[in-house]
């Protein structure tokens, strides 16, 4: 089993999350406003150079962002966001392939003091997952010679 989680754990580290913030209200994101997140997911995987490489293909990448102290997931109609998911608008991630989908938050706190000279607030914690594509992975590969006499 130990071996199968550090497949897994490996595999993972192919899946690569960045964030950019693409709205706010003002000039600057204050305690009390919204603001949105443009969270981009890519597969960091080699690409296949020939028939013998692997594919590591994701399938149906998934994002749940979970709320900070500092800020929450927005939504007009429920109140008290814990947690908010949603799959990436693309079926599968091959290598080299990126998707991206935006959040909305609120900014429900700030860090105070001197600190917040040095720190920047972690407006949520994000958790991603795929499906590796099993099929493309696995596919059994076997080479053969073939000869025969050629007369001049």
């Amino acid at each position: 089993m130990a071996d199968l989680e550090q497949f897994m754990e490996e595999l993972s580290q192919y899946l690569y999350l960045t964030k950019e913030i693409t709205e706010i209200e003002g000039a600057r994101i204050n305690v009390g406003e919204k603001f949105t997140v443009r969270f981009t997911l890519t597969n960091t995987a080699p690409p296949v150079v020939t028939v013998l490489d692997r594919k590591i293909r994701f399938k149906t990448p998934y994002i749940m962002v979970v709320r900070t102290d500092y800020a929450k997931p927005y939504h007009p109609e429920m109140e008290n966001i814990h947690s908010m998911g949603h799959n990436f608008p693309v079926d599968a991630l091959d290598p080299g392939e990126s998707a991206s989908l935006e959040f909305e938050f609120l900014a429900v706190a700030d860090i105070e003091g001197i600190g917040d000279w040095f720190l920047q607030e972690e407006i949520a914690a994000a958790y991603v997952d795929a499906h590796l594509d099993a099929d493309e992975y696995f596919k059994i590969m076997r080479k053969f010679n073939v000869r025969t006499e050629i007369y001049p």
